[in-house]
């Protein structure tokens, strides 16, 4: 993009970014006017709410412009319309003082949207389910609370207009804070306990976010460098064995483009596991394993099956996403045409919900043009740590994890317009999920513990409470007769992919120590 066309972008972001702060400033003065009459002071307390949300929107606007300029992917579109979400964007943003950018401050900054969006709700709206026990809609909210809100709009609202928007592409901050809060390790890193400490301790906010920033950038050197000595010390453990084996198979994922950049990356660090491209296709790659003389012919198959499905495992969970061997033909629909006769020019689509090959779309970016997320070395070097840990448990530890797992995926890929399996794959991923916390020391089996250790897991990785609660009711046994959907199957691999994928971070330094 040329200087000229960037000073237009510029000058166009900044009238829409003051345009929102000044309708902010409009509603804001219109919910003081209302609520002097304290007979309607719960529409005041809503104008309140949509003043600060069209701030959080000012905000998001910011830094959506920053993030496409500096070539990052923009998930921030998604979450425009998101009541939640414009309200922490108002208070706790990338754009705000650096000050603000606390561990504790989020935290809070969360509990506020969440909440007084509820309040904000039950005050403008009559619930149909009341059975007379609520109080009146206007009476839901408490007039000191709402004053109190009004006041910390109107701090809000000063803020923004005393500044102007930094739509510089080297606002790296910006950038790096954004990605950061994206990625669910980083988020909840940013998020812990140790870092929260850590707060406490700086001098200054600013003080903390350079060192919060260079702790997470180390830990993943760090990381990498491990990755690397590990595959180093397994290659030189296998210098006195001969290769006697080649086999090859055929991956293929919908939710993945590959690169070949990425395949390199793989290869230089394995000896006897390459991933190639297939000419002309970027949703398939071929698996090619040697195995030693040490495996005699009539054990081959069992011995290559073992390491292909520890490798399609460690993609699908470094990935979150889907890799197998096996897609269906017809997941999206049994039609291959369909037409309107009453109107011609008008496009027919009959699409299944329930389809592997449309579930992942929802994650790929806004461009269509662009397609699915690429396989990157950052999915490559978290693969490399899967195979590391998944790959050192015994078959007795390993079956309650990686078997139901495997058996999961299998069945999933036979999902398609005329079968599907979301019962059974639920439980498979639940069992899964539940033995794997147990294993790795963060669960003690004990149902009535679960879920304490759930929320200790993923309070630092979900926004919003209510994500908490509908997650947690997959995994729960207190519905004896729970029924799977679809939709509930992806989240539960999903949380077992982001289990998995952070437990193997965690304990890849302590195998690679064993080994030395």
């Amino acid at each position: 993009m040329s200087e000229d066309n960037q000073g237009k972008e510029s000058a166009m972001i900044t009238r829409l970014w003051r345009r929102c702060v000044d309708h902010a400033s409009d509603l804001l003065a219109a919910a003081g006017n209302i609520s002097d009459d304290l007979k309607f002071h719960n529409i005041g307390y809503h104008l309140t709410l949509l003043a600060i949300e069209e701030i959080g929107k000012a905000n998001m606007i910011v830094a959506r412009t920053v993030l496409k300029t500096a070539g990052r992917p923009d998930r921030i579109t998604n979450q425009l319309d998101d009541h939640v979400s414009k309200l922490v964007w108002a208070m706790w943003a990338p754009g705000s003082p650096v000050e603000n950018m606390t561990p504790k401050r989020f935290r809070e900054v969360q509990q506020f949207a969440v909440s007084t969006h509820f309040r904000r709700q039950s005050g403008l709206y009559v619930d149909i389910e009341d059975q007379g026990d609520a109080p009146e809609t206007k009476n839901a909210i408490d007039v000191n609370h709402a004053k109190s809100v009004f006041e910390f709009a109107k701090a809000l609202l000063e803020i923004a207009q005393a500044g102007e928007p930094d739509l510089s592409r080297e606002n790296d901050d910006l950038q790096w804070f954004a990605s950061a809060m994206d990625d669910d390790r980083r988020r909840a890193l940013l998020l812990s306990a140790e870092f929260s400490k850590k707060h406490s301790e700086a001098a200054t906010s600013k003080e903390w976010f350079v060192w919060a920033r260079s702790e997470i950038e180390r830990i993943e050197n760090e990381e990498a460098e491990l990755a690397k000595k590990a595959l180093i010390e397994e290659k030189e453990a296998h210098e006195q064995i001969e290769p006697r084996w080649r086999l090859k198979s055929r991956i293929r994922t919908p939710s993945h483009s590959i690169r070949p950049k990425a395949l390199s990356f793989w290869n230089s660090r394995f000896e006897f596991i390459k991933l190639r491209e297939v000419q002309g296709r970027k949703d398939e790659l071929i698996v090619e394993i040697e195995l030693t003389n040490e495996v005699a012919a009539a054990k081959l198959h069992d011995a290559g099956m073992a390491v292909f499905i520890r490798v399609m495992l460690a993609l699908n969970v470094s990935t979150a996403g889907f890799f197998w061997y096996e897609i269906p033909r017809q997941g999206d629909s049994f039609f291959y045409d369909a037409e309107d006769l009453l109107n011609p020019n008008m496009k027919v689509e009959l699409v299944r919900n329930a389809s592997v090959n449309r579930v992942w779309r929802q994650f790929e970016s806004q461009d269509e043009r662009r397609g699915p997320p690429a396989l990157n070395e950052h999915f490559i070097q978290d693969a490399v740590f899967c195979l590391l840990v998944l790959g050192s448990l015994t078959d007795q530890e390993a079956q309650p994890i990686v078997g139901n797992y495997i058996w999961a995926m299998s069945l999933l890929s036979k999902f398609d317009v005329h079968i599907s399996f979301e019962n059974d794959v639920g439980r498979m991923f639940k069992h899964a999920f539940k033995s794997a916390i147990k294993h790795f020391g963060d669960w003690d089996g004990q149902s009535g513990s679960l879920r304490g250790s759930f929320d200790q897991i993923f309070k630092p990785l979900l926004v919003k409470e209510s994500e908490i609660d509908k997650t947690y009711e997959l995994i729960s046994d207190e519905n004896a007769e729970q029924k799977f959907k679809f939709d509930d199957v992806i989240a539960l691999k999903r949380m077992v992919d982001i289990y998995l994928i952070q437990s193997c971070r965690r304990l890849a330094p302590t195998i690679i120590a064993r080994t030395k």
